[in-house]
C-alpha cells in the first residue's frame, strides 16, 4: 500500500478513506478527515470524527477541536453545534490551555464560521494554492492562512507539512513552508537538502531554539532602529538581514556571526543609495569578522 502522505499529495482522497478508515493511528485519522473535507463530504467527515472521537481528542485535544469546529461550521447545523458544545463544555479538566479554549469556544467557532463563509463567497481554495508549483501562489496562501486563521495557525501544521514534502526543490516557497513548520512546532521528523547540506530535524524539538534565536534577531533589529543615521534605510536593512537568515534556516548563527551579517545588510542598503558606510557610528559598534564577510557576502548579491 502506498504511503498515506503520498496519496494525499496526489489527491487520492477516496482511496485514503477506503484504505485507512479503520486505522487507529492519529495521523492517519487526520488524513482521512481532510480527505472527506476535500471531497466536500462534510457529513462523512463528521460521522468519521464521531467514530474516532476518543482517539482524536485523547491524542491532541486542541488540534482535534479545530477539525471539529471546521466540520461543524461547514455543516451549518445549529442543533448539532448546540449538542457538541454541551459535550465539549462538560469535558473534565485536561489542562489550562484546554480550559481557556473551551471558555472561548463560542468565539473560536464564530471565527472559523466567518472564515468558511468568506471562503465560500470568494471561492479561494488556499489549500490548493498552498500546493501550487508557483512560489507566489504558495506564499500568498501562507499569508492568507495567517490573516484568517491567526489564532488557529497550529492546526495547519499538517497542510504545511504536506505542501513541504510534496515540493522537491528547495525554492523560496519551500523555505517559507519550513518556517511555518518551525513556527507551528509540527511534531514529525522532516528531512531535506538545502544549500548543499542534508538536514534531518523535528520542528517541535527545534522550536524552542528557534524562538530563542528569533529574540536575538529582534534585539539586533531594535539596535538598528535606535540609530538615527539609518532611519531612512531601516526597512531595507531589516529586509536584507532577515532574508539572509531565513535563507539559512535551519542553520543558526552566534552573536558575532549575526553582527557580521547585520553589517553586510547595512552595507547592502547603503550601496543602494550610493552612500558611504565607513563613517557611520552604527558600524563601529558591531563586532565584524573579515573572514565571515568573505564567506557571506556572495549571498547578499542575490537579494
Amino acid at each position: 500500500m502506498k504511503d498515506i502522505a503520498t496519496m494525499f499529495d496526489k489527491q487520492e482522497f477516496e482511496e485514503i478513506i477506503e484504505n485507512f478508515k479503520n486505522s487507529l493511528k492519529y495521523e492517519d485519522l487526520l488524513y482521512v478527515l481532510s480527505s472527506y473535507i476535500s471531497l466536500n463530504n462534510v457529513g462523512g467527515a463528521y460521522e468519521f470524527y464521531k467514530k474516532r472521537e476518543k482517539i482524536l481528542e485523547k491524542t491532541d485535544f486542541l488540534a482535534s477541536m479545530n477539525y471539529l469546529l471546521l466540520i461543524l461550521a461547514l455543516l451549518n447545523n445549529n442543533e448539532l453545534v448546540k449538542r457538541e458544545f454541551e459535550r465539549i463544555k462538560s469535558i473534565p479538566y485536561i489542562s489550562q490551555e484546554v480550559e481557556e479554549f473551551i471558555h472561548d469556544l463560542d468565539e473560536n467557532y464564530k471565527k472559523i464560521k466567518a472564515t468558511t463563509e468568506e471562503n465560500s463567497s470568494t471561492n479561494y481554495n488556499f489549500i490548493e494554492e498552498l500546493n501550487s508549483e508557483n512560489c507566489d501562489d504558495v506564499i500568498g496562501a501562507i499569508k492568507y492562512i495567517h490573516e484568517n486563521f491567526k489564532d488557529k495557525i497550529n492546526s495547519y501544521g499538517v497542510v504545511f507539512y504536506e505542501a513541504f514534502t510534496k515540493r522537491e526543490n528547495f525554492d523560496l516557497a519551500k523555505n517559507f513552508l519550513l518556517l511555518e513548520l518551525l513556527e507551528t512546532g509540527f511534531d514529525k521528523d522532516i528531512s531535506f537538502f538545502k544549500n548543499g547540506k542534508f538536514y534531518y530535524i523535528n520542528p517541535k524539538e527545534y522550536q524552542v531554539q528557534y524562538l530563542t534565536y528569533e529574540k536575538k534577531i529582534d534585539e539586533m533589529i531594535k539596535f538598528v532602529k535606535r540609530n538615527e543615521k539609518v532611519t531612512n534605510l531601516i526597512d531595507d536593512i531589516s529586509y536584507y538581514f532577515i532574508s539572509f537568515l531565513n535563507n539559512e534556516i535551519p542553520t543558526f548563527f552566534n552573536n558575532e556571526q549575526l553582527e557580521t551579517i547585520l553589517y553586510l545588510a547595512i552595507r547592502k542598503a547603503y550601496m543602494n543609495v550610493n552612500a558611504d558606510i565607513n563613517e557611520d557610528s552604527i558600524v563601529k559598534e558591531l563586532k565584524i569578522d573579515e573572514n565571515l564577510i568573505k564567506e557571506y557576502e556572495n549571498s547578499f548579491n542575490n537579494f
